[in-house]
């Protein structure tokens, strides 16, 4: 045995005495101090990987896995690869497609189970845009944006979806179908106010099963708690199997982030929060960004759906009811059946919009009793719709069977949900992020209050990203020698969140309910100052007072759900904050972002992003200047008072 072989297996002698030491209970200092003096001796200054790199590989399609065949567990799994993708949902999935077809090694990160997890684990048919139009569209962004959109990165996206074919695209993948005549002939829906045509159920799951037959790797139930930065680049990501406990390294020349929104953090109602989103979208790559130096742009601007709330172990729940958008605003109606929304022309309506007038009426006092509206799906052709969407027309059945809800008799009582976050590290228009190395599929600017989500900035985003971090991973030189400090140092962390022992403990589950509670009463579809500075105030006491009390209830490594919680927590908490702060800092309503104090656009102060940075551990946030092209800022300002 040589020498750097006898310091590894000294190291893993002294993990596995940690362990067990780890089972009887340490402090938080003691644990960082034992671990420090641990890792130091075994890597030596952290010149040696804890897994050796001299090793013999494992090589697969997309991944290399380094063993040393000692007789001894090493604390991590290492993984090499070109670039490395951090999600598998719809931006996830079209990085990995792109960066595979630029013939890159692509391994993909999935922290749920794959196949069923986030916006991608199930066939929820997706509406997706086929692109006729680029100069209509583009007028149209900039005004469904209300002019956030950075105009560079807009402008890659739709010349890349111009030039995509999108139903050919999804076709070849069998992810898609046309609509059907009687006649059997076929047609796409159109919507020429938007410059393009409308393809209803994308189907993405199968989308998932395309990546296996194509040879690209994916490690899932694996949860990315940090990137891996050196000389201020990022050359890989780390994390933690969430059912063995196992910590892994992945070694990459790019690293892709497509691991979706944030919406946890908003409110609970019975089994989950007021979204249709899925439990995956705590916010953790925007965070881990952020801590790294990465500046956030548009953290106070959402997406929102109409969704029915009752039974109200269905409520907010995508597959699972029936809903409304800026698609179906003719079939809103109020307390006193006014369809209050139908004079407004469909070129004049967006995702915003819609989502401000149902505030407002709710404000006026015409919402329903539980603060939303209804949704009238007797009328025959809000029937049409609701068929042309099989993700709600298929929940007819079993709600008359198991409910006795005939959804097409009555009047449907819906409020607005969250399911999509607009903010994220800011992006150039090759998607990269403010480190080199690190891509974002859905970036900071690549929506602004509201930009065309899946067809435009994810789809189209994540092919984008992945193709520019393919390249970049060709050029990217070598790495010579790895500073393994800290993957040391972010095992030590999440392993002292494992075993910690406190007075008068929370539960992470406890911590993440307060939260929630905090950011349900200020980051609505109805905004206020009031509402937004307790809230602020109640995040900085759960932040100083609760999360130093959070400890698990039991410490053990295998699929310990609380231990993925409190991981998750500090992440949700960094998303909170920057949420609330810009929500504060925007003193005007524009979008979905509704101030009831503010309720004008003020396009005079307010027509610039907020950015919001870590300084000196403490947030900070400053106005940015919008990113123009085509559209200057007086241009931009004149379609949003006057129109199109």
């Amino acid at each position: 045995m040589d020498e750097k072989d006898e310091e590894l297996t000294k190291g893993a002698k002294e993990m596995g005495e940690k362990d067990d030491k780890d089972k009887k209970g340490m402090s938080r200092r003691s644990f960082f101090k034992g671990a420090g003096l641990m890792v130091g001796a075994a890597a030596l200054a952290a010149a040696l990987p804890p897994v050796a790199s001299e090793a013999a590989p494992e090589k697969g399609a997309s991944k290399t896995i380094y063993k040393t065949n000692l007789p001894y567990d090493l604390p991590y799994e290492v993984y090499d690869t070109d670039v490395l993708v951090v999600g598998s949902g719809l931006a996830g999935i079209n990085a990995a497609f792109s960066a595979y077809g630029e013939g890159a090694n692509v391994l993909v990160v999935d922290k749920g189970p794959f196949r069923a997890s986030g916006g991608a684990g199930m066939n929820w048919g997706i509406i997706v845009r086929y692109l006729i139009n680029k100069k209509i569209t583009s007028d149209f962004c900039i005004k469904s944006s209300f002019g956030m959109i950075n105009q560079k990165v807009m402008k890659a996206l739709i010349d890349n979806w111009n030039d995509l074919n999108m139903d050919q695209y999804l076709f070849n993948r069998g992810t898609t179908t046309y609509f059907r005549n009687p006649d059997g002939t076929t047609y796409i829906l159109e919507k020429p106010a938007r410059g393009a045509k409308v393809l209803y159920n994308y189907f993405p799951r199968h989308d998932q099963d395309e990546m296996i037959k194509h040879g690209i790797k994916v490690v899932d139930r694996t949860m990315i708690t940090d990137l891996f930065v050196q000389d201020g680049k990022c050359i890989g990501a780390m994390g933690l199997n969430i059912t063995t406990g196992t910590f892994r390294v992945f070694r990459a020349k790019a690293v892709v982030g497509a691991a979706g929104p944030a919406p946890w953090n908003y409110g609970w109602i019975s089994v989950a929060p007021v979204s249709i989103n899925s439990p995956d979208n705590t916010g953790d790559m925007d965070a881990i960004a952020y801590n790294h130096g990465c500046r956030l742009i548009d953290m106070e601007f959402v997406e929102n759906d109409a969704m029915n709330i009752y039974p109200e172990g269905l409520a907010a729940t995508c597959n699972g009811g029936f809903a409304a958008d800026d698609l179906e605003y003719r079939y809103m109606c109020d307390k006193d059946g006014k369809y209050w929304l139908r004079d407004i022309p469909l070129s004049q309506m967006d995702r915003g919009r819609f989502s401000q007038e149902i505030a407002k009426r709710v404000l006026e006092g015409k919402g329903s009793p539980n603060g939303g509206v209804y949704l009238d799906l007797r009328h025959p052709e809000a029937q049409k719709s609701l068929y042309e969407r099989e993700v709600y027309s298929r929940n007819i059945k079993p709600y008359k069977e198991r409910f006795g809800i005939d959804v097409t008799k009555i009047m449907l009582e819906v409020a607005l949900e969250q399911y999509e976050s607009e903010g994220h590290p800011i992006i150039d228009e090759t998607f990269s992020t403010e480190i080199p190395g690190l891509y974002f599929g859905v970036g900071g600017g690549s929506r602004g209050a509201r930009f065309e989500s899946t067809s435009g900035s994810t789809i189209n985003g994540g092919i984008l990203a992945g193709k520019n971090a393919a390249q970049y991973a060709r050029r990217a030189p070598k790495v010579k020698k790895i500073d393994w400090k800290p993957v040391h140092e972010e095992y030590a962390r999440i392993h002292a969140l494992r075993v910690r022992k406190v007075a008068r403990s929370l539960t992470p589950h406890d911590v993440r309910h307060a939260m929630q509670r905090a950011c349900y009463k200020a980051l609505g579809a109805i905004k206020s100052g009031d509402a937004i500075k307790e809230a602020v105030k109640e995040l900085d006491r759960i932040k100083n007072e609760d999360l130093p009390r959070m400890a698990l209830r039991n410490d053990t490594k295998q699929y310990n759900v609380e231990w993925q919680q409190a991981i998750e927590n500090y992440f949700m908490m960094d998303v909170s904050q920057a949420n609330c702060r810009a929500s504060l800092m925007r003193e005007e309503s524009r979008g979905t972002h509704f101030r009831t104090d503010f309720p004008k656009m003020d396009n005079d102060k307010w027509l610039c992003n907020i950015a919001v940075k870590k300084v000196n551990d403490e947030m900070a946030l400053e106005k940015r200047p919008i990113v123009c092209l085509e559209y200057s800022p007086e241009k931009v300002r004149n379609i949003l008072e006057k129109g199109l």
